[in-house]
């Protein structure tokens, strides 16, 4: 049977090896209210998302072997770091990106040499790229384009600038001092929305960064 490195948080679990790792099946959120007076029914989760739709958490499981001394302290370890914690993991068969939650650790069995046990996730549903996605512009007096392309859901690009900057998207400005990885209020990327603007100062850089992620 074929067997796959553990990748948690970014890295690879020395001695640990990935047996299965099934996920439930991706299931979308839904609130329908009846319309008196009207046919059909109005889906209250995308009400205020422009249309967007919202998925439920998915349940991530990691069977993992690891060959030991000792197997019931290695599996106490285990608890120890990540039983509680929000993590990341890898799905073997898509090492460009990773699920990230909350996760439990079960045992499974023992042997004199090995221990099995279950990482169980409650993840996000969707599988984020392991990439960040960056543009950076170098500001001009005039005003320097720039277009941010959407991924598949709505985020919040990070700015990261190296001199003050006047970041102008539409009827939206904002003034911006040197600051890295910020969130700018109303400064959204949606699917199917690029969003352009210019960027003025007289020196720096200016950088948006965000990570994409996928529907498995």
């Amino acid at each position: 049977m074929a067997t796959f490195p553990l990748v948690i948080n970014g890295a690879t679990v020395p001695g640990a090896e990935v047996l299965a790792w099934p996920v439930s099946r991706l299931e979308r959120k839904s609130a329908p209210i009846d319309l008196p007076g009207a046919h059909g029914v109005l889906d209250q989760s995308v009400g205020s998302t422009g249309g967007e739709p919202r998925f439920k958490a998915r349940t991530f499981t990691l069977t993992v072997r690891e060959r030991c001394a000792k197997p019931e302290d290695q599996l106490g370890l285990r608890l120890q770091q990540w039983a509680g914690r929000t993590v990341t993991a890898q799905m073997p068969t898509h090492p460009n990106g990773w699920f990230t939650g909350v996760v439990d650790v079960f045992e499974k069995r023992f042997t004199p040499n090995t221990v099995v046990y279950d990482i169980v996730m409650q993840a996000n549903p969707w599988y984020f790229d392991a990439a960040v996605t960056t543009i950076s512009v170098t500001p001009a007096n005039g005003g320097k384009a720039f277009t941010l392309t959407p991924t598949g859901f709505t985020v919040a690009p990070l700015v990261t600038t190296t001199a003050t900057v006047t970041i102008t998207v539409g009827t939206a400005q904002w003034s911006v001092p040197v600051v890295k990885d910020r969130v700018l209020p109303g400064l959204l990327l949606r699917p199917g929305s690029p969003v352009s603007g210019t960027v003025s100062g007289s020196s720096g850089t200016c950088s948006f960064s965000w990570r994409g992620g996928v529907l498995l």
